[in-house]
């Protein structure tokens, strides 16, 4: 569940994980946002920390504004790095969600696909 606050973009459920309060995925603040608070993941409940980084993003023509942003979440000794893309005008492009290691294979994916 996604929502808008004055802070920024919020989500309280992400792919098999349910977070309270709900985790920043994108910050009108600049620099990184920390966050705390409890995680369900597979039916059991873990207190949590994190933080919102942001980077932006180059389009190949310069002409399109993106951001992309980096929740890195951390409870028991896992990692898990939602990373969301953002294209100005337009809303999530892209999110992946990857669990342990940096070069951790992505979990869940979303793209954003247009059309008729």
């Amino acid at each position: 569940d996604l929502a808008w606050t004055p802070g920024g973009l919020v989500a309280s459920r992400l792919a098999g994980l349910k977070l309270d309060p709900p985790a920043p995925l994108l910050s009108s603040s600049a620099g990184p946002v920390p966050w705390e608070g409890v995680v369900a993941h597979q039916g059991e409940l873990f207190e949590a920390e994190g933080e919102l980084t942001e980077t932006a993003v180059e389009s190949k023509d310069k002409s399109v504004r993106r951001r992309q942003t980096t929740l890195t979440l951390k409870w028991e000794g896992k990692t898990h790095r939602v990373e969301t893309e953002f294209q100005w005008g337009l809303g999530i492009l892209r999110q992946e969600h990857r669990l342990g290691a940096e070069d951790a294979i992505p979990t869940p994916a979303l793209k954003h696909i247009s059309g008729p």
